[in-house]
């Protein structure tokens, strides 16, 4: 375990010493996905970039998405 899952699960270390007693938060937010995707001139294009008001406005992104191969399903 090195930490990356709590970035969109939240106290996986918890999770991991105790799976039945700490379950994972599955985040399904379109605007929880944006705060690392929302397009913005200031951010590094390291993550890719979205406009939330265009792409798909209203889904869910994990509808067409999946958060461990963010590729299109």
């Amino acid at each position: 375990y090195n930490g990356v899952c709590e970035v969109c699960h939240t106290a996986g270390n918890k999770h991991v010493q105790n799976p039945v007693e700490n379950k994972l938060v599955k985040q399904k937010e379109r605007q929880f996905c944006g705060l690392c995707h929302k397009k913005d001139p200031a951010k590094p294009n390291i993550i890719k970039q979205i406009n939330l008001d265009e792409h798909n406005p209203g889904m869910w992104c994990l509808i067409c998405h999946d958060a461990h191969k963010p590729e299109l399903k």
